[in-house]
């Protein structure tokens, strides 16, 4: 029974730390969630909604998205509408991007006589840590929730008490101490309990360990040091038993609680202050961090199902595979070895989410370091070489192309992916993926295409060969996890003479505009 007709939901996207971002399918949910390293990943609340008059007039009394829930880096909030689930996607709709039935939402549904509104799901942090950084994978769904509002009323209530953790706290000395922990007084489900908003603990050093109640964002800190003998102060002193210090407060440093934070060893900084081990990453996964994170991540899905039912083309799939032009390979096996001693690691900027650069480093042999020869390849070489495959295509019309990008080799390893993206709109029109070498390669790596046809097609390459594609069109990546030593590409960027698309001009155009109505997504609230 299809119970779609009538579900609704509060569509509240505006408050600062609250903000609810619009899913479009599992792929998109599963790389916002692959934003943050594994091991410093969030739990979720996900709302499932039909876009219909009865989900309008309950959105005042749902408040999703209003004041009082976790910070972004603690607890992401997202919606997904039934509705257009399928049509909004304008290629192939598989079953791996079914995100209501991957969750249960489906079934949930289905076993109801009579339709519920909203339906709100908790996915645990152990969830997004178990994606790893393969979007294919299909999670452990222990821990995932349905809100049930006959139980509990108000879903704050029912979110936080989901989000409530246990932190085992360990001493390797027989010394007491106090923890105390600062809930955050937006905590509904504490202040339904009734449960103060500090809490102090007294750990007793001759147990194995303590445990304490917290949720991701409360503060944790010791707040009773151990009293050392002056004898045993003397020792640790003079031994390597003493950690160095992560801030240079007199004070004894304040650790934010997260999701992650199941265990903390209590530690001795070499100033005599008290502290825990918690995991140095942490640090940066702010909310700005992660908002900034997000943000990209939602360009590039909304890009996706935008721009390829927009812009031009000249190939009806948008891409073929072929042999490199005679010579070409040797050629750039030839700049890979001579300079290859000026291979660098790349840097990319933290918004970025292109790549899993957190977890893998990706390195860059620069073509600028003989630019008579990369102009040589640019120019005799690969110009006419794609000028020709849109002649091919029957664009006889392009009576030139003019050279716009030719980045250097780089060298992808072990681990290493790369989502599926639209290049830019300006510049990358017509280009070509140059691979160049492998090694160590134990299951194909593909670049993985959806054609404009709207198949999904693995293309793989072995050195040698090439694909040229239409990139500012042609949805394109690396999704899989590399698994192999080393992968070596080049590319390179063309766009038609007299070429005039550019980024302002596809938002401006009443399909885009009619599209992004579809998906529910205004561009200022991308970045807002």
């Amino acid at each position: 029974m299809m119970l779609f007709s009538s579900l609704c939901v509060c569509l509240s996207i505006a408050f600062v730390h609250c903000k609810v971002y619009e899913l479009f399918d599992r792929d998109h949910y599963h790389d916002l969630m692959q934003d943050t390293p594994e091991g410093l990943r969030y739990a979720s609340v996900i709302a499932f909604y039909n876009d219909t008059k009865e989900c309008r007039s309950a959105k005042d009394a749902l408040e999703f998205g209003d004041v009082g829930v976790a910070s972004v880096n603690h607890l992401f909030l997202g919606q997904f509408e039934f509705s257009t689930a399928k049509q909004r996607i304008w290629y192939e709709y598989d079953d791996h991007v079914n995100l209501p039935k991957k969750l249960g939402v489906d079934d949930y549904m289905n076993s109801k006589e009579e339709c519920e509104c909203p339906i709100l799901v908790f996915v645990p942090a152990s969830y997004a840590d178990d994606i790893l950084d393969d979007y294919l994978r299909d999670p452990m769904l222990d821990g995932v929730e349905i809100w049930d509002a006959q139980t509990e009323p108000d879903w704050k209530v029912w979110a936080w008490r989901s989000l409530e953790k246990t932190i085992r706290i360990e001493m390797d000395i027989p010394f007491d101490f106090e923890v105390t922990v600062n809930h955050q007084t937006i905590n509904a489900y504490l202040k339904k309990q009734n449960i103060p908003w500090t809490e102090t603990f007294a750990v007793n050093a001759i147990l194995s360990h303590v445990e304490i109640r917290a949720f991701p964002g409360d503060t944790i800190f010791i707040s009773s040091n151990p009293e050392l003998t002056v004898q045993l102060s003397r020792v640790r002193k003079k031994s390597t038993l003493l950690a160095t210090k992560p801030t240079p407060s007199a004070m004894n440093p304040t650790y934010e609680v997260h999701a992650a934070m199941n265990r903390l060893r209590v530690v001795q900084f070499d100033d005599d202050t008290w502290g825990f081990d918690d995991d140095p990453r942490r640090e940066q996964i702010t909310a700005s961090f992660v908002g900034r994170r997000h943000s990209t991540t939602m360009m590039t899905h909304t890009r996706n199902l935008v721009l390829p039912q927009i812009l031009p083309a000249t190939h009806p799939k948008g891409f073929a595979k072929m042999k490199m032009p005679p010579g070409l390979h040797d050629r750039l096996v030839r700049y890979y070895s001579k300079w290859y001693h000026l291979r660098t690691e790349e840097g990319w900027d933290t918004g970025g989410t292109q790549l899993n650069f957190f977890k893998v480093k990706t390195f860059m042999i620069s073509l600028d370091h003989d630019y008579h020869e990369r102009d040589s390849i640019a120019q005799e070489v690969m110009r006419p070489a794609l000028l020709q495959w849109t002649h091919d295509n029957g664009h006889t019309n392009i009576s030139d192309l003019e050279f716009t990008a030719f980045y250097g080799i780089r060298e992808y390893h072990r681990g290493a992916s790369l989502r599926n993206h639209v290049d830019r709109i300006d510049t990358h029109v017509l280009s070509a993926v140059l691979q160049i070498a492998q090694t160590g390669v134990e299951d194909p790596w593909p670049l993985q295409v959806i054609g404009f046809d709207g198949k999904i097609y693995d293309v793989t390459l072995e050195p040698g060969e090439m694909i040229l594609y239409e990139g500012h069109k042609l949805i394109h990546g690396r999704p899989y996890p590399f698994n192999g030593t080393r992968f070596a590409n080049a590319f390179i960027h063309f766009k038609p003479v007299g070429w005039n698309w550019s980024t302002s001009k596809v938002w401006k155009d009443e399909r885009a505009k009619k599209t992004l109505n579809d998906l529910h997504i205004n561009m200022r609230s991308i970045y807002s």
